[in-house]
Parts: structure tokens; C-alpha cells; sequence
């Protein structure tokens, strides 16, 4: 069914010729499904070096593939605290650690947090629509891997995708990537949220609670992707990459456009956030350069936390097609010249 279902809607190069600008605002199955042949120049190598991707010069290696719980046993001296067994420790007042077995095929989860946020661009594609094509275009390099993909998508509220191996575990992603980074289902849902009888949690709290069920889902020894804009990123949220990555590889890759980091031409613009309205003068210099700080410090506190956490970082623009980027990070030329 899923070859079928390929072959009718044709390749990546139809796809661009016969370009529609709704597509800049919202993918759409079909897009998704065409990057498969893209993602043939990108290699989620278990002997990729982090560096590769890091802003800061920390080198790791990702673990590769996933560990299977077999049994605890006591601590012993030398035995690594990450995989202590809390739960047992706890009922026989001795410490001990977990047992894994090495997994034929390593989950690769991919985390997508289409806050209200997400859905903007002044130029390009929308955050949200670069986030699905890079997942997918990872997705479908951790199939070409013999991985196991699934995924978790943060919208009003919290979808999980159970990872599996294969053309149906991918395909069920890409079906839900598809329906939540719709921008006209989002802006309805969005609107209700607002509403007075609504008690719908913030985004501050979809993002952290998005995070416990990211860690809570991810089994040791998993690569688990997080896209987003990071601008709910606040302390219970960093507690929980913080658990993450005890025991799996995380990465982090952002979403930003122009605009964010240059302030628009000297004038006065109107801005909303759906409910209130204020207005940005940006002829006016201490307004201008008050815009840069603010975002320049969201950005220096991301990289200070991606540096403390030892976890790399990526940064996808609006403007920049995302496998021209994922290329210089997951190139089959690095995995070239390890195997060498």
C-alpha cells in the first residue's frame, strides 16, 4: 500500500516544479512523502561526531542503537549511576542499576512543538513547515538506517507516535505531522483555547509537559530530535532535557527567521499575539536595539544551555531550504571517512 502510495504522488522534482505558495504556510502528505529521495545525502551514523553539530567544542559520539531492559542487579563499584534502578533501590534499600540489551534497531524519535510561534515566516516557509520537512527528512535517513521512527507533536495538546520499524512506522508520523502544522486548524483550536471557560495549560507548560512525556516515551539508548523555537524554554523544561539526556542522544534544532534576529526597516509596526495589540517603532533607536537584546539574549541563554548539557544544536532558517542545512551536519561524506 505504501509503495502505491509513493509511486502516484511522483518525486521530489515534480513536486518542485509544480510549486503552490500555500505550501509555504502548511505541508502537506505528499510533500513529506518526496523527501524520501532527498534524504538519500543525509547518514544518522552511530559514529557521528557531535561536534559535527555542536555550538561549542565538545566531541561525543551518539550512542547508536536503542537498549532493551533485561534486569537489576546490586551497584557495583564503577558501574555508570545513569542507569540506577531508583524504583528497586527504593523497595530493597540497596542501590541498583539497570541491565539493557543492545536493540537490532535504535528508536529515533522526533519531537515537534508547533507553538503559536511556529506558525510565521517573513520570508520563505513557515517555522512549522521547516520543522516537518527536516523531521521528515531525518525520518526517513533513520529508515534508510534500519531505525525505528516515531515522534511526539506538541500542539493544544500532546500526540504520541509509537516508534516502529519500517514504512508504517514512518508513514504514521508523516499522517500526523500532516494534521497538527495545519495553520487554519491551529488558529481554531487556538481560539477556543482562549476562550474564558477554556483551562487549557500556557504554552510554557505544553512545552515542559511535552518534555516529561518525551522522557517518559524515549527508551535508553534512543536519538530523539526537538524542534522548535525554543522560546518556552524555562527551568522545568531544561530539568527535563536534562533527564533526557541521561540516557539518550538528544538534539536540538531551532527555528528562526530573518526577522527575529534584525530588527524590519525604520518604521512602525503593529504586532499581536491574538489577543492584545502593541506597536513596534523601529525608527526609534532604543526601541531598535532593545529588539536585538531581546533576542540575542533568548538565543545566548539556548546556547548556554545546549553548552552545559553537552547537546548539539542546530539552527534552521525560514529562508534556507532545511536539507541544504542538515547536509552540513549528516553528510554521507562524514560517514565515509569514518568507516575508512
Amino acid at each position: 500500500m505504501f509503495d502505491r502510495l509513493f509511486k502516484r504522488r511522483g518525486s521530489g522534482q515534480e513536486t518542485a516544479r509544480a510549486f503552490n505558495p500555500e505550501h509555504a504556510i502548511h505541508v502537506t502528505l505528499d510533500e513529506l512523502i518526496n523527501l524520501r529521495m532527498q534524504a538519500r545525502h543525509l547518514s544518522l551514523h552511530s559514529k557521528l561526531p557531535a561536534t559535527h553539530v555542536m555550538s561549542g567544542n565538545h566531541i561525543s559520539h551518539f550512542k547508536g542503537r536503542g537498549m532493551d531492559y533485561m534486569e537489576s542487579r546490586i551497584y557495583q563499584a564503577g558501574d555508570d549511576i545513569r542507569n540506577m534502578d531508583w524504583r528497586v533501590t527504593a523497595r530493597t534499600g540497596q542501590p541498583h542499576i539497570k541491565l539493557f540489551q543492545e536493540e537490532r534497531q535504535r528508536p529515533v524519535i522526533m519531537m515537534l512543538d508547533f507553538n503559536p510561534g511556529m506558525f510565521f515566516a517573513s520570508q520563505g516557509r513557515f517555522k512549522s513547515v521547516v520543522a516537518s520537512q527536516a523531521a521528515a527528512l531525518l525520518a526517513w535517513s533513520a529508515l534508510n538506517n534500519g531505525d525505528r521512527v516515531g515522534g511526539l507533536i506538541i500542539n493544544h495538546g500532546h500526540t504520541e507516535i509509537a516508534d516502529q520499524a519500517g514504512k508504517k512506522g514512518i508513514l504514521a508520523l508523516l499522517h500526523a505531522i500532516e494534521k497538527h502544522s495545519n495553520p487554519h486548524k491551529y488558529l481554531h483550536e487556538y481560539l477556543q483555547a482562549q476562550s474564558p471557560a477554556s483551562s487549557r495549560p500556557g504554552d510554557n507548560e505544553h512545552f515542559s509537559e511535552g518534555l516529561q512525556r518525551l522522557v517518559r516515551m524515549s527508551r535508553p539508548g534512543s536519538l530523539v530530535f526537538v524542534f522548535s523555537d525554543f522560546y518556552q524554554l524555562d527551568a522545568a523544561a531544561i530539568k527535563q532535557l536534562s533527564l533526557l539526556k541521561q540516557h539518550c542522544d538528544c538534539v536540538l534544532i531551532r527555528l528562526s527567521d530573518p526577522l527575529e534576529t534584525t530588527p524590519p526597516p525604520a518604521n512602525r509596526y503593529a504586532v499581536s499575539n491574538g489577543q492584545q495589540q502593541a506597536v513596534i517603532n523601529t525608527a526609534n533607536q532604543q526601541q531598535a536595539k532593545h529588539y536585538q537584546r531581546w533576542f540575542g539574549s533568548h538565543q545566548q541563554q539556548l546556547r548556554d544551555v545546549t553548552r552545559k548539557l553537552a547537546m548539539p544544536l542546530i539552527e534552521l532558517s525560514t529562508a534556507q531550504p532545511p536539507l541544504d542545512t542538515l547536509r552540513k551536519h549528516f553528510s554521507l561524506r562524514t560517514r565515509g571517512r569514518s568507516s575508512r
